[in-house]
């Protein structure tokens, strides 16, 4: 979600491409690491909703996993983001990849695979239930909608009701989806989304403004001033990721995001940390 992939990924077998366009992201993130920005306001600080990619990349504990979404809320995260899949029995499960073998050891296709068969294979893949019962309430939900070709989307959709029916639409999830088609397929009232754009950024701005979705999450060189402006004129949220290091949570918070995204919770904690230490200090009076 919001890299400068191209929408190339390893289950396309473009595993060097993919460690080529990871070094062009860390290139950039140095780059606008040495450049002068100015510094965010005390409100600024305290009005930011952070959210751990997949639970934060950083940890040490497997990416959208229980024990990943416990640490980003131990480091006080406001929101976790997690991709949702569906087994071949219609439960709803967190993981990213299409396919078992990056992250959970085994081999097989998510929806290939009943529920069971992969609880056996890779029992750290947690339910959609799961997540909401340890955690609902306590960290926003991002909820990153991954199946273009939905099958049965109307009993689909009532699963997802059934399961997020303790929480509040708004107030404790959003949706994310990297198209218009799944949550449209779903019947998802577009208000609850945001596109997620790549490289195609002008595409998924059109696509938010004509079917009314409610903003759109992109990558923080992409989602310029121009573009947020146009946006937020049309009522639209604007979310950015993915933050690094504590220069480009500087910058991002300047720019007002709705949403800033990172695969680092723990920098970016300690970063908010030293911003509130620092401003404190300022507002000492002589």
């Amino acid at each position: 979600m919001i890299r400068l992939n191209m929408g190339i990924s390893r289950e396309d077998g473009r595993l060097g491409m993919e460690s080529l366009l990871t070094g062009v992201q860390q290139g950039l993130d140095l780059v606008m690491s040495q450049l002068p920005l100015g510094h965010p306001a005390l409100e600024q600080i305290q009005n930011a909703k952070i959210v751990a990619h997949r639970g934060g990349l950083d940890s040490g504990y497997r990416e959208n996993t229980l024990p990943a979404f416990h640490r980003a809320s131990l480091l006080g995260m406001w929101g976790v983001e997690f991709d949702v899949r569906w087994t071949r029995d219609e439960v709803p499960v967190i993981h990213h990849d299409a396919r078992l073998g990056r992250v959970h050891p085994g081999r097989g296709v998510i929806a290939q695979l009943t529920f069971g068969e992969l609880r056996a294979l890779a029992p750290l893949v947690p339910t959609l239930e799961e997540v909401v019962q340890t955690f609902g309430g306590k960290m926003h939900f991002m909820i990153e909608l991954k199946d273009k070709e939905l099958n049965h989307a109307s009993r689909k959709k009532k699963i997802l009701e059934e399961h997020l029916s303790s929480l509040s639409p708004r107030h404790d999830y959003h949706f994310l989806s990297l198209s218009k088609e799944p949550p449209l397929a779903l019947g998802i009232d577009p208000q609850l989304c945001l596109l997620v754009a790549e490289l195609n950024i002008l595409k998924i701005k059109k696509e938010v403004l004509e079917w009314d979705f409610a903003g759109l999450a992109g990558h923080y060189l992409l989602t310029t001033s121009a573009l947020q402006k146009q946006l937020r004129a049309k009522g639209k949220l604007v979310g950015s990721g993915f933050l690094s290091h504590k220069n480009l949570l500087m910058r991002e918070l300047c720019m007002n995001r709705d949403f800033l995204f990172t695969d680092h919770p723990k920098i970016i904690t300690r970063s908010m940390k030293d911003l509130r230490k620092k401003i404190g200090q300022h507002a000492r009076p002589l």
